[in-house]
């Protein structure tokens, strides 16, 4: 966690970074079973998982290579329900700050519509935690605004956000 909050350049190359974040994914033994109770080591990994990704994406990063998108598509098998109030936050805080790496960075669109995907699952789940929920929608806000800047929303298709 401290790597990638402190050194992010040790995973410039883009390969190296989906070795990293896919090696991040199998410690937290993510492909387990999500049934209740999670036991406290997976939870704790979890939990240290979703912290170091969102220090991941930060402000200079490259979202080059096919890394950004896995680790989207890792996320959204996520069962939300099955997480606690502090996995909640940390995840909402992954998809706040890779959306403002949306404001500051072109974006392909399929990873727009992987974050948009994923920040609409938590404010559809989340009914008890404020902060999740509120980072979520400043992450939707952050998302609209890119959107509009670099062309990627078609208000045509906007129905889905607005359900």
């Amino acid at each position: 966690r401290l790597v990638t909050g402190f050194a992010p350049g040790a995973f410039e190359g883009t390969e190296l970074k989906a070795k990293f974040i896919e090696a991040l994914f199998v410690a937290s033994e993510w492909s387990s079973s999500w049934s209740q109770p999670i036991p406290k080591p997976r939870e704790t990994n979890i939990l240290l998982l979703f912290r170091t990704l969102a220090n991941v994406f930060q402000e200079k990063i490259s979202l080059s290579g096919t890394w950004s998108g896995k680790t989207l598509e890792y996320l959204s098998q996520t069962p939300y329900s099955a997480l606690n109030k502090a996995q909640r936050v940390a995840l909402a805080t992954i998809l706040f700050n890779a959306s403002c790496v949306a404001l500051r960075t072109p974006v392909e669109k399929v990873f727009f519509q992987q974050l948009i995907s994923l920040i609409l699952q938590i404010l559809n789940s989340e009914n008890v935690d404020s902060e999740a929920a509120y980072r979520a929608l400043v992450g939707l806000g952050n998302l609209l605004y890119a959107a509009k800047a670099q062309s990627l929303l078609n208000i045509g298709n906007s129905g889905d956000i607005v359900r």
